[in-house]
């Protein structure tokens, strides 16, 4: 966002390269040490205006400014205040545009809310990996006549069932991938979210987390482990274990 002009430019050359569409990603603005900042609602405005001229077909806006050299990676998701309703002013001025919000989308109350109040879209990413099973209620999500509260109450009933699915086939590839040489901790540091809200959810996390999978040294001994831990959280029992 510090250089419109060279945005436009990038995006008018991926235009002539490709038939796809080309969105651009951004924060509502940047400040930092040594610069100009570009953090009012008009600086946004013009960045805008810059990527439609240049034939950008979509925005996906992060509702936060970008602290360039003051704040880490994680701050920056988190220090600078969400600053939505630029978005949606943002979408009132360019109602031909696509424009999704992105920035601190944590409930399915605000997810569900926001996608049906005036927007193209949204953009989940934190909750989604942290929270995964919130992904069960996508159905939800997407209709806007759903009384969110009850949907939920009913999709919750059926979370247990649809836990257990999702670990019996996710312990089939993860033996899979031990036979290829993949590390199985590669891909279960990815699966903690799974156990987020559950009863024993932290042991569980502390018998797959560092070097848990040390002299788990072929197939059997891998399954027999992770079916293990995994029934201490449902009645698990692997059935594709060989798929």
């Amino acid at each position: 966002m510090a250089d419109p002009s060279q945005v436009g430019r990038l995006v008018e050359s991926m235009k002539r390269a490709v038939s796809i569409p080309v969105t651009v990603k951004s924060r509502i603005g940047i400040e930092g040490k040594g610069m100009s900042p570009k953090s009012d609602y008009e600086d946004l405005r013009s960045f805008t205006q810059t990527m439609v001229e240049a034939g950008c077909d979509g925005l996906i806006v992060h509702a936060r400014i970008a602290v360039l050299g003051g704040l880490n990676p994680a701050e920056n998701r988190t220090v600078p205040p969400l600053r939505y309703d630029d978005v949606y002013a943002l979408k009132a001025e360019y109602p031909e545009l696509p424009i999704e919000l992105n920035g601190g989308l944590r409930t399915l109350e605000e997810m569900h809310r926001h996608l049906h109040d005036g927007l193209d879209g949204i953009m989940v990413g934190r909750a989604a990996y942290e929270t995964p099973r919130i992904l069960g209620f996508i159905d939800s999500i997407l209709d806007p006549a759903c009384q969110l509260e009850d949907s939920m109450q009913a999709r919750e009933k059926s979370d247990h069932s649809h836990l257990i699915h999702v670990l019996d086939r996710m312990h089939g590839y993860i033996l899979n991938r031990f036979e290829e040489g993949v590390p199985p901790s590669r891909i279960v540091r990815h699966m903690l979210g799974l156990f987020h809200g559950l009863p024993g959810a932290r042991r569980i996390r502390q018998k797959l987390s560092g070097k848990w999978y040390a002299g788990l040294d072929n197939r059997m001994l891998l399954g027999r482990y992770l079916a293990d831990v995994f029934r201490e959280l449902t009645e698990f029992e692997p059935v594709s274990s060989k798929s």
